[in-house]
């Protein structure tokens, strides 16, 4: 296993992580390995007990480690990193959530800096308050999540398919479906995106909600995936029905702002094109999109994940 020392410089960096408990607990463990390294006098018994915050996503309920902006030198294994970008409203500390009342000196909910008292019942609402119910719950409840046994999964899914001389035909002649939409899922997420998996079954018409801060606004895609064999063009009725999709969630009030639709097929079909040319909210990412995102999976800027900019995945 390869240690990455993450510098975070003026970005922070969320690391997600399956529970509470086991946030705190790798918290502890760095705190511990960084006075190794350091060579720090102090005993362990007088030293302070963490060395990382935990942050909670206020759509999903999920947490992480937060590595904060110009932080010290955090060494962490490049296979545990499921991260992205603190520059997210979406990610609040936890205590502002789950905790009791408190006074609170220096760095407040929303950005603020000052002091006074943060009650975490007042902040869920306030931040629930920037996302529809049907989003919230359409999250919360479903039966799939995106956790760190998803992302091991489709990182060693890439690194396979890296070993391979063509990439595209492994993706078109291996791939499951199921397998298909946690790869996609991870493949966003290492572009920057927060990702939500919805249920496998009445999913909607739709896969994967991804969300990414655009140019100081929060920018919400619905994604849905699909599995071709070879040359086999996609059928246009799909494309349609991603579209309608689309409609249908703005209507029921969910701040969608655009489709996108991910197969494992080279041949989206004149007709798809069409559709895709006709609204700009809609845009189809091919086998060769994908196989580009894998080739570029974990690539590092300066220490940094660098996101796509949105305009790649619109037209």
């Amino acid at each position: 296993m390869t240690n990455l020392f993450v510098n975070t410089n003026n970005y922070g960096l969320i690391l997600l992580r399956n529970s509470y408990e086991d946030a705190l607990a790798e918290s502890e463990e760095m705190y511990d390995k960084e006075c190794e390294r350091k060579e720090c006098a102090t005993p362990k018994a007088e030293r302070i007990t963490f060395l990382l915050g935990v942050k909670e996503n206020v759509l999903s309920g999920q947490v992480g480690l937060h590595i904060p902006p110009r932080s010290l030198h955090v060494e962490v294994p490049i296979e545990a990193i499921v991260g992205e970008h603190i520059d997210n409203p979406l990610w609040v500390d936890y205590d502002y959530l789950n905790g009791d009342p408190k006074w609170v000196i220096g760095a407040l909910p929303f950005g603020h800096f000052g002091f006074g008292i943060v009650d975490p019942v007042e902040t869920r609402k306030i931040l629930e308050g920037n996302f529809s119910r049907s989003l919230i719950t359409q999250v919360r409840n479903s039966t799939r999540k995106y956790t760190i046994e998803v992302h091991s999964r489709a990182s060693k899914l890439i690194q396979e398919f890296l070993k391979k001389p063509d990439i595209k035909t492994q993706l078109l002649e291996n791939i499951d479906a199921n397998l298909f939409e946690e790869l996609v899922a991870d493949l966003l997420r290492n572009q920057g995106f927060d990702v939500f998996l919805t249920s496998r079954t009445r999913d909607g018409g739709k896969d994967i909600w991804a969300s990414i801060v655009h140019e100081g606004r929060r920018v919400t895609a619905l994604v849905e995936c699909k599995v071709r064999r070879a040359n086999s063009a996609l059928d246009p009725a799909i494309a349609r029905a991603v579209v309608g999709t689309f409609f249908i969630e703005k209507n029921r009030g969910i701040d969608v702002d655009c489709a996108l639709m991910v197969t494992s097929s080279d041949n989206i079909g004149p007709e798809t094109l069409a559709i895709q040319q006709e609204m700009r909210e809609f845009s189809v990412k091919d086998c060769n999109d994908v196989v580009n995102w894998i080739k570029n999976y974990g690539a590092l800027k300066n220490g940094l994940w660098v996101p796509e900019a949105l305009s790649h995945y619109l037209q």
